[in-house]
């Protein structure tokens, strides 16, 4: 609900903002303009939900096969991950904007994706070898004693964030040829696999299956997200 009230506000914001830049009738409207729009907008949508759908995945399965303990721990650790992961948005906006989206020459757009692919590895490999040292001391400061066996789980999570942010580097070429459609299909298959992994490992490992189905999705996101870029120009 705080989501779509979000996307509401934004709409909202975009709006005024485009109406007082642009001076022409905002208001005009090309049946043939739209249709384009919506043909390259819906993939792209449903791609959304899709990601969504596979973030949310884990504690779905977990809560579905595993116990109410491994559903604590898990939650704790993937809190924590969430932490790291967050500023990755900020990153990749900031750098795509800058080396991707404003160029037209394809040939650069694709060797500045590498570029950025290599630092925003970088940084979440630092990140997470960072994470590493103060994980329990952090784990144990927010949520106790009990969840001391949350360290292991976050030490393992924590790496996927090398996974995650060359995911969303990967991502940001698939949006400047737009292909929504790739997209869409990184998602599907990372929701399949990952699944898989779930209804298989989470019965025998329980908050440990959920790491491994989480980590494995996200690599099969970044495979395909390497086949579409070396593919697709």
């Amino acid at each position: 609900v705080i989501w779509v009230i979000e996307s509401i506000f934004m709409a909202f914001g975009l709006f005024f903002i485009y109406k007082n830049v642009n001076k022409s009738n905002f208001f005009s409207f090309e049946i043939g303009v739209w249709m384009g729009l919506l043909k390259e907008g819906v993939p792209f949508f449903m791609a959304a939900l899709a990601s969504y759908l596979f973030l949310r995945l884990d504690l779905i399965m977990l809560r579905a096969l595993g116990d109410i303990r491994d559903v604590g721990l898990y939650a704790s650790a993937s809190q924590l991950f969430a932490v790291v992961t967050s500023f990755s948005g900020i990153l990749v906006s900031s750098m795509a904007s800058l080396l991707v989206y404003q160029h037209a020459s394809l040939r650069l757009v694709r060797r500045n994706v590498i570029y950025m692919a290599l630092v925003l590895v970088l940084i979440a490999t630092v990140a997470a070898a960072s994470m590493n040292f103060v994980a329990s001391f952090v784990l144990i400061s927010l949520f106790g004693e009990k969840f001391q066996q949350a360290i292991p789980l976050f030490n393992i999570l924590v790496w996927g964030a090398v996974l995650y942010f060359l995911d969303a580097a990967l991502t940001v070429y698939i949006v400047k040829i737009k292909r929504g459609g790739l997209l869409l299909m990184k998602w599907v298959f990372s929701i399949v696999f990952s699944f898989l992994v779930y209804q298989y490992y989470i019965p025998l490992m329980g908050a440990h299956g959920a790491v491994a189905g989480y980590l494995i999705g996200y690599a099969v996101a970044c495979l395909v997200g390497i086949f579409c870029f070396l593919g697709f120009k």
